[in-house]
């Protein structure tokens, strides 16, 4: 299903993008390690406070999933 320009596919449910994604992406099952680039202390400090808060919530990483098998115009990779 096409999206409409400038249409989010997904609801972030109040969080900012970087934790959404993030987030998503540590705690993901198989995962042990996520690395995160940045080119400031600062922007380290942030990775390492979103992290700290453990995984979303299993209804945003639901829809997380559900909004790419819906968006995912046929890419092959696994999520």
């Amino acid at each position: 299903q096409a999206m409409r320009s400038g249409e989010p596919a997904l609801d972030a449910g109040g969080l900012e993008w970087d934790e959404l994604a993030l987030r998503f992406a540590a705690f993901a099952p198989g995962v042990g390690c996520a690395i995160a680039g940045t080119g400031s202390v600062e922007h380290l400090r942030r990775n390492a406070a979103l992290v700290e808060r453990g995984p979303l919530p299993p209804e945003v990483v639901a829809a997380v999933r559900s909004a790419f098998a819906t968006h995912d115009a046929g890419w092959e990779g696994q999520i």
